[in-house]
């Protein structure tokens, strides 16, 4: 299976973790998601010290922006979003921080600063940046016809708020968020497709047919290309989930839905846990589970582009990008651990780069590896 391309950014920041993002697509597919990381958004005025014990800079905790935008099909939703919806969610949060500037008890700070606060100022960028997209479509000249495309879907959105006493997700749609705590698997965020009674009952009530359970049920920027009155089901409004963070923290995948079609969130884990522990780099793991999601699909398989961003929670652990000792221990185990089916991205990796005496793992996001 031809993979054109695998990009990836990382970085290493003082006062927070260490991240990869991977974007990946097939040679034929169309490409309609996107991901993005913005480390240190902003900080928030908290003194509630003990919560953020492992901050560099206590008393004003960062926060760390990871967002997978998947378009199912919209791709324009997903660019809009992308470059956009990072800057709607800092303005919003600020609002709301300054709404709230009155003293409180230190029991009391860190809920007034974090939870209530970012979870008004997330609900209300969300809905934002739904209406920019409606807005920019409406001043779209180069809309398909409508009678060949009478809805613009628009895309799945997945918010990972990261600080070193916290993690919240504000979701809508079905990208996800996994986290690995102790070895323990936590699927953090919840998938809005028709499988969820929830949802199921919501569109029943529109009148909408209940038909493929695996249907998404919300997006950012749907909207009818045509005059229709009935009720649009694609609902921007994101559901909130948070978990605590402690020095079990391992590592945080967020991914588009593509990925979780054909790796389970046990399975993920344990191979972003097993790279990192090998001293692979946060952006050389990303790549890795993003070509892995391709290699595991079916021949004949409907393609899918892949986005995927891991996030190293490990506490006081820094990255020292030792990809050679991850891959010779995948070369005896890949094809045990991944049941037979994947050929390493990485292994093909290392082969190139000895040739070439190159370290640079972003070779793979410009070449295939001869034969």
């Amino acid at each position: 299976m031809l993979v054109s391309s695998v990009s990836f950014i990382s970085c290493n920041i003082l006062d927070g973790p260490s991240w990869g993002v991977a974007c990946a697509d097939e040679e034929g597919s169309h490409v309609d998601n996107q991901a993005v990381a913005v480390p240190t958004l902003l900080s928030l005025p908290t003194d509630d010290n003990q919560c953020d014990s492992q901050s560099t800079n206590p008393g004003h905790p960062s926060v760390h922006y990871f967002a997978v935008f998947d378009g199912n099909g919209d791709s324009v939703a997903a660019d809009l979003c992308k470059g956009r919806l990072h800057e709607i969610v800092a303005e919003e949060v600020k609002r709301q921080l300054d709404e709230d500037e009155e003293d409180c008890h230190p029991l009391f700070c860190y809920y007034k600063f974090f939870c209530e606060p970012i979870q008004r100022g997330i609900r209300n960028s969300f809905l934002r940046m739904h209406d920019e997209v409606v807005s920019y479509r409406l001043e779209d000249d180069e809309l398909p016809d409508p009678m060949e495309l009478p809805i613009m879907r628009g895309a799945s959105a997945t918010v990972a708020i990261v600080t070193t006493c916290r993690i919240l997700v504000a979701n809508c749609g079905n990208a996800r968020v996994v986290l690995s705590k102790g070895g323990k698997v936590i699927q953090i965020s919840n998938d809005h497709i028709l499988d969820r009674d929830d949802e199921k009952v919501r569109l029943r009530g529109l009148g909408f047919p209940i038909g493929d359970l695996s249907t998404v049920t919300r997006s950012l920027g749907c909207r009818r290309v045509h005059d229709d009155n009935t009720p649009i089901y694609l609902i921007p409004e994101p559901e909130f989930t948070f978990e605590m963070r402690s020095k079990d923290d391992e590592c945080l995948i967020i991914a588009s839905h593509g990925l979780w079609k054909v790796i389970s969130n046990e399975v993920a884990c344990e191979v972003v846990r097993t790279f990192l522990a090998m001293g692979a780099t946060a952006e050389t793991t990303a790549i890795f589970l993003a070509q892995m999601a391709k290699e595991s699909r079916a021949e004949g398989a409907e393609s899918f582009s892949e986005s995927v961003i891991v996030v190293d929670l490990r506490p006081g652990k820094v990255q020292n990008g030792q990809d050679e000792s991850a891959m010779d221990y995948f070369e005896g185990t890949t094809a045990t651990f991944f049941e037979g089916r994947l050929r390493s991205p990485l292994l093909e990796l290392r082969a190139v780069n000895r040739r070439s005496g190159s370290k640079d793992v972003s070779y793979f996001s410009r070449n295939r590896p001869p034969n």
